[in-house]
């Protein structure tokens, strides 16, 4: 019923009945994925035991499958980086490193402000800033021998909005203005480890191959 009255509204100004116009329709679910790695990955708590395997497959999806469950994966992520750090986080951050450089190339830049809104409105980790910024200072810090070093700048601009957000949240969660004191000290002194490994890296005369990658995206 519904096909049909769409045809008489769209036919009911043609005068004659030789004219047609043809609407093709395809219709993307962002609920349900076949994609038996996407799978797992959302329902990774089934498959514990398999969590590097799926983890490590999460880095060869294709982009047109990533960009339509943004949401729901990166709260998996999340969810794992929070429970599971000292497991997983290395391959965690690669993941998300590895999901917003694919929302840097051309074809799916128009994702971006879908992360962005999932970033302020949705995101709540407030636990993984120091965790993610830990990790990126590590990078930087053996940029020598770094395989991505290259992309963990790519996606810095997006990898500082999570710790920054993150951090954000933490003091909003805490009553005590001791422990809130505590927390951004922390913070700070991560930053400022952070910068100070990064000017170490472009200083650097070793490895000028990883330097030039990494500083192609400043």
């Amino acid at each position: 019923k519904q096909w049909y009255q769409r045809r008489v509204a769209i036919t009911a100004g043609i005068q004659k009945s030789s004219e047609w116009l043809t609407i093709n329709t395809i219709f993307c679910s962002s609920e349900f994925t076949q994609n038996s790695d996407l799978k797992s990955l959302l329902q990774w708590k089934e498959h514990e035991d398999q969590l590097r395997r799926i983890l490590e497959r999460v880095q060869m999806i294709q982009g047109e499958e990533l960009v339509k469950f943004l949401h729901h994966i990166f709260e998996a992520l999340f969810m794992i980086l929070d429970e599971k750090d000292d497991q997983f986080g290395d391959l965690v951050f690669d993941c998300l490193v590895f999901i917003i450089c694919t929302l840097a190339d051309h074809k799916f830049e128009h994702f971006r402000p879908v992360l962005d809104s999932y970033i302020i409105t949705y995101f709540f980790h407030a636990q993984v800033y120091i965790k993610l910024l830990d990790r990126l200072k590590n990078k930087v810090k053996k940029f020598e021998t770094s395989r991505n070093i290259g992309d963990s700048m790519k996606a810095l601009e997006y990898l500082f909005k999570f710790i920054v957000q993150s951090s954000n949240l933490h003091r909003q969660s805490q009553s005590s203005t001791q422990t809130i004191d505590r927390g951004f000290a922390r913070f700070v002194s991560s930053l400022r480890e952070f910068f100070s490994e990064l000017n170490r890296m472009i200083s650097s005369h070793q490895n000028r191959l990883n330097t030039a990658k990494a500083l192609k995206y400043f």
